[in-house]
């Protein structure tokens, strides 16, 4: 039997902050949907087996109106050790991720990812979905529409 590793992700929304991480599997296509909550300690638990994942995470401050985006790959060998890197991290703010959530151009893995946000007091809930896309033509998509916004918010 394969070995599976138990790794946690951040769920939370509060008064003024949010923090909002969930996996998609590179080799599925798609949203895992997380094995157990801890609401505790605001996390959601994932049993992985070795692979490649990647971390969608988002981390907002709604008073300062500020959110820090970032996507991360997350690989799992096979002695179950995680190694993660930085793949791209973008600032936005607050106020847009309602924009995006609505916007047909933004990439539907965003636009799912933030549909998904921890509503006030809440957790994410990921519900079972088809394949989306292909990870690294998704994960250019993402960059690609993220730059173009950057350039459309700051008047540039």
């Amino acid at each position: 039997m394969m070995n599976v590793i138990e790794y946690a992700v951040s769920s939370k929304h509060l008064t003024s902050t949010v923090a909002h991480e969930l996996l998609f599997s590179f080799s599925k296509r798609r949203f895992i949907i997380p094995a157990k909550r801890d609401k505790i300690n605001n996390r959601l638990i994932y049993y992985l087996l070795p692979g490649r994942y990647i971390k969608f995470s988002l981390f907002a401050s709604t008073s300062h109106n500020s959110t820090l985006f970032k996507l991360t790959w997350v690989n799992v060998n096979a002695d179950n050790k995680v190694e993660e890197s930085m793949i791209y991290e973008y600032e936005l703010p607050y106020t847009e991720l309602s924009k995006m959530e609505r916007d047909p151009n933004a990439p539907k893995a965003l636009r799912m990812f933030i549909e998904m946000m921890p509503s006030y007091h809440g957790q994410a809930h990921v519900e079972k979905t088809d394949e989306i896309c292909d990870p690294l033509s998704m994960i250019e998509a993402i960059k690609q529409y993220l730059e173009k916004k950057k350039v459309e918010v700051e008047g540039l």
